[in-house]
């Protein structure tokens, strides 16, 4: 399920984060943690958008649903929460 593999994502960009606060002299692991972790945000924010978001919002058709997630991009999250207000 889709919010199973949200949590794990968490537990991963925690251990990641975890990893990157010990490696603080070795510049090449550094580099591939970080690398890591970009990929594991970008996926995780990419999935909330899809799945979560989406869902949550009061939306009444999928163009509706594009056009909250595309405000949500631009505008962020305070801005679209007092659109619905």
């Amino acid at each position: 399920m889709i919010f199973d593999a949200i949590r794990e994502s968490h537990d991963l960009q925690r251990d990641l984060c975890r990893k990157l606060t010990a490696s603080r002299r070795d510049v090449a692991a550094r580099q591939v943690l970080f690398l890591q972790l970009k990929v594991e945000l970008m996926a995780h924010a990419a999935a909330e958008e899809r799945h979560v978001y989406v869902t949550c919002s009061p939306i009444s058709s999928p163009r509706e649903g594009a056009q909250f997630v595309a405000r949500r991009r631009i505008g962020g999250v305070d801005e679209e929460v007092a659109i619905y207000r």
